[in-house]
């Protein structure tokens, strides 16, 4: 299959859903929104605020201290359930949503690889370079698909082995040595070793970087390196456990940054056209409409294997209606969506709704 081949009607850059159809949308959702607007709900789009600055905030940080919300008390994402057909009521209003008529066959979208996922984002990806990132959606495409972190936060926030197979601290816990994953390669074929993962924690530290959150990294006092699979850092002061910071900053190539200055790390090519060493390689860009990434088959099978979806895409789908008419149609399978909307989301048995609070 074209890895390059793009999701059908409504993802297609060359076939956007026409306002008069957005119109049709607007009257289905109707007046349960238009009374969340009037009543100053939590989806109320201030004047100055485009769909796109709220679409993909809140994070919350795995480490239990970073989040945020543009104007609410609460975050809402919908996905369709695996394998689900849509409903009688989803294709009742994906037909006024993205203008196809129910009995027409020749205009239902072209059918979709049951293994591509497509995720819809307010605004394009920021950046695929780790170190200067701040989109929220990049950071999470970057640490769970693309790259790898040394550990991972388990269901208790405590850092669990990932790259770092496993892990021994000194007996004052002024140093930790971590042991790592031999077979891990980038995805053009070079070994992934403990140099990058020095490489990158001089690069996050150092101040002409950027790294939104090198304060985190404050407490390491040095990095060396034995050998190509053991890194061991050195703590001003005695840590209690591996900083969470550790469990989410991706790990970068070596040998394709290190003759970036640091201070343009932020312009380099690698921003947009990546290599990394996750469970997901990349495999194109088209700037302000996706970005796309295929199964690493080589994604070693201590850190989780080869994942089982075959394509991953990102979709930048900055129109709250346009972006509800992929859910219903199944052309979306996941997408942040406002609270006004949820009502009629969740009588769609093939989607489903969760809501969490913002910390």
């Amino acid at each position: 299959p074209d890895e390059r081949a793009e999701p059908p009607r409504i993802l297609h850059r060359h076939r956007p859903v026409e306002p008069e159809r957005l119109a049709r949308a607007r009257e289905l959702l109707g007046a349960g929104r238009r009374r969340g607007e009037e009543e100053g709900g939590v989806a109320r789009r201030q004047p100055h605020e485009e769909e796109r600055e709220r679409d993909d905030e809140p994070e919350e940080r795995d480490g239990g201290g970073e989040a945020a919300e543009q104007g609410g008390h609460a975050s809402m994402m919908t996905w369709r359930r695996p394998g689900a057909r849509p409903s009688a009521l989803a294709t009742a209003v994906g037909a006024a949503l993205a203008g196809a008529t129910l009995a027409g066959a020749t205009c239902a979208a072209p059918p979709r690889p049951a293994d591509t996922a497509v995720i819809a984002s307010g605004a394009d990806l920021e950046s695929a370079n780790p170190l200067v990132t701040i989109h929220p959606l990049s950071r999470q495409v970057q640490r769970h698909a693309l790259f790898v972190t040394l550990a991972r936060l388990d269901s208790a926030l405590r850092p669990a082995p990932y790259y770092a197979r496993g892990w021994t601290w000194s007996a004052d816990r002024r140093a930790v040595t971590f042991r790592l994953e031999p077979a891990l390669r980038w995805h053009d074929g070079v070994p992934t070793t403990a140099r990058d993962v020095a490489f990158t924690l001089d690069a996050a530290r150092d101040p002409a970087v950027g790294f939104p959150r090198a304060g985190d990294l404050a407490a390491i006092a040095g990095v060396d390196v034995p050998d190509d699979t053991t890194v061991v850092l050195r703590f001003a002061a005695p840590q209690p456990d591996v900083p969470a910071v550790l469990s989410e900053l991706p790990i970068v190539p070596r040998h394709r940054l290190d003759t970036v200055p640091r201070a343009r790390m932020r312009q380099a090519a690698f921003a947009t056209a990546p290599v990394g060493n996750g469970p997901f390689r990349f495999v194109a860009r088209d700037a302000g409409t996706r970005w796309a990434f295929a199964r690493n088959d080589a994604f070693p099978p201590s850190m989780g294997g080869p994942p089982r979806l075959a394509r991953l895409v990102v979709a930048v789908v900055d129109e709250a209606t346009t972006k509800f008419a992929g859910l219903v149609s199944g052309e979306l399978d996941v997408a942040g969506i406002s609270p006004t909307m949820a009502g009629l989301a969740e009588r769609d048995p093939t989607l489903r709704v969760l809501s969490y609070p913002v910390l």
